[in-house]
């Protein structure tokens, strides 16, 4: 039973780190971001707009709130990012921008599957 709950905690722990780095990563891309262009306002907001559902994911896990709710948080936080990462692939993006909202877009698939999978144990 206690290697049960030390495994759930070691999941945990992996969790917030990637919430950690995501929210790390956002940031940097919008301090780095000049909003000149338009694709680089349309990506600034979706970029604002994911940072603001990185905040509501943190803060239902903080309230210990039902598993379907904070990993509907994940979802939504997801979905934004892969929103903007689709938004990035037509357009004038330089190599290293798409990059990093890949890399934001997988640390946010990642975080969405583990507290998927944590609810199904949960069940």
């Amino acid at each position: 039973m206690n290697e049960r709950a030390d495994a759930e905690a070691l999941e945990l722990v992996k969790i917030v780190k990637s919430i950690g780095e995501l929210d790390k990563l956002l940031g940097t891309l919008m301090r780095g971001l000049r909003p000149m262009r338009p694709w680089q306002r349309q990506l600034l907001m979706r970029l604002e707009q994911a940072d603001r559902e990185v905040q509501v994911l943190r803060m239902t896990m903080a309230l210990s709130r039902e598993p379907q709710e904070i990993e509907q948080a994940a979802i939504d936080l997801h979905a934004t990012l892969c929103t903007a990462f689709r938004e990035l692939a037509g357009g004038r993006a330089d190599v290293m921008t798409r990059v990093a909202m890949q890399l934001a877009r997988e640390l946010g698939n990642q975080v969405r599957g583990a507290l998927a999978l944590k609810r199904k144990e949960g069940n």
